[in-house]
């Protein structure tokens, strides 16, 4: 997670160097967790990512992705509140 938004190439370059595993950055959840971490709460942060600049154009159209991003992201909740009664 970082608290800026990842616009120029070499930003881009420069968290490759770092993390050349890297799939995603998250720039929103950023301060919540720093606040979680400073308070030692654990926190998750669910995302969904719409686009891939580097490809260019989205795999679909907004609306689309809208609704299937919500039920999956509906089925992760669902599955974390399940895992975390077992604790």
């Amino acid at each position: 997670s970082a608290d800026s938004f990842i616009h120029r190439e070499d930003q881009r370059l420069f968290i490759l160097k770092h993390f050349p595993d890297v799939l995603a950055t998250e720039m929103e959840g950023a301060s919540i967790a720093q606040a979680c971490y400073a308070l030692q709460t654990p926190v998750i942060v669910v995302r969904a990512i719409s686009d891939m600049p580097e490809k260019g154009t989205s795999a679909v159209d907004f609306d689309t992705f809208i609704v299937e991003a919500g039920r999956k992201s509906a089925l992760i909740v669902h599955q974390l509140l399940h895992r975390l009664k077992e604790f």
